[in-house]
Order: C-alpha cells, then sequence, then structure tokens
C-alpha cells in the first residue's frame, strides 16, 4: 500500500505533474492513466483502494567485502592485505518508491552506497 508521501510527495496540496498528466480526467478520459482522478476532496485521495497496492518484492545486494593477501618473503615484507566493501549496492524492483525496505507511510530516500578501501602491511 503506497502512503500519503507517495501520493503527496512534498506535503499537503502538492502532487507531482505526473499526478496530473497520468490521471484520469472526466473531459480527457484515458483509460490507460495510472493514476485516479485528482479531487479536491482530501478523503478520496486517500482512500485504501487496489490501485495503491504494489508488488514490493525485490533483490538487493546490501554488502559485498574482497579482500586478497599478498606474500613478499624476500621484499622485508611478511604480507600486504588490500580490501575493498560496498554497502547498499543494487536493488532490483518495481516497487515506485526508492527503498522497498523503508516502513511505509515515512518519507523515502535513496539509500547511499558506500566504498570503504583498506591495506594492512605486516612487516
Amino acid at each position: 500500500f503506497l502512503g500519503r508521501d507517495i501520493i503527496e510527495p512534498m506535503g499537503v496540496m502538492s502532487a507531482l505533474e505526473e499526478h496530473y498528466t497520468d490521471s484520469f480526467n472526466p473531459k480527457h478520459p484515458n483509460p490507460d492513466a495510472y493514476y485516479p482522478r485528482i479531487t479536491s476532496s482530501w478523503r478520496h485521495n486517500y482512500d485504501n483502494f487496489s490501485h495503491w497496492v504494489q508488488d514490493a518484492s525485490y533483490l538487493r545486494l546490501k554488502n559485498i567485502q574482497l579482500g586478497y593477501t599478498f606474500e613478499f618473503p624476500k621484499a622485508g615484507i611478511r604480507t600486504l592485505r588490500v580490501t575493498l566493501s560496498g554497502q547498499n549496492l543494487l536493488t532490483f524492483t518495481k516497487y515506485r518508491v526508492f527503498d522497498p525496505e523503508n516502513t511505509l507511510n515515512n518519507v523515502s530516500f535513496p539509500n547511499v552506497a558506500t566504498f570503504s578501501f583498506g591495506v594492512n602491511l605486516t612487516m
């Protein structure tokens, strides 16, 4: 179920242009319109009906860590370990919000991808 932050993402009475251009309009009916008719009645716009229900399934690469240890016995360096890690790398979903794990009816922001690089030298 999509909450108020999706219907009015910028707050009360602030629908996106998409909400107007892709909604039902009795003067120019579009049977393929995604959004229902926009009205000034708050109650109608927030009715719970099947239109707002979406498939929230997703596949996510949440984090990955890669590392490799090099050995240099003749150079006076015992080991050199190099690591690379990343978080929030990929999300595949048809859900129309940034983060399908976010609780519903809260403002949703995209996840920030984080990368870390490390070197560990042992003499």
